[in-house]
């Protein structure tokens, strides 16, 4: 695959985040896909990196990187989740009925 071409906003999401380029690529490669929103989300989930390891691809250190990109390739941002999202969802609400 070529190398992904980053927005400027991605770019500084990437620094800020400290989430390599390398880490984008692999998300983007070896992630699990979906299309939500108007754009392509790839996510590198603990499936992934289980799946990957199978054919010795470590992705470990890039677990929870999530990608959203146009339809045209390009990143448009990038970050960071290591809680699935229904995880999150269920501890919120559980917080609300506990206060």
């Amino acid at each position: 695959m070529p190398l992904a071409t980053l927005t400027l906003h991605a770019t500084q999401r990437c620094q800020t985040r400290g989430i390599p380029k390398t880490a984008v690529e692999a998300a983007i490669d070896y992630g699990r896909h979906f299309y939500a929103r108007g754009a392509d989300h790839y996510i590198i989930g603990w499936r992934e990196v289980r799946y990957w390891a199978e054919f010795g691809i470590d992705l470990s250190r890039f677990r929870g990187v999530q990608v959203v990109c146009a339809s045209g390739g390009e990143v448009l941002t990038t970050y960071r989740k290591r809680r699935s999202g229904r995880l999150g969802h269920q501890l919120r609400n559980t917080d609300k009925r506990a206060a």
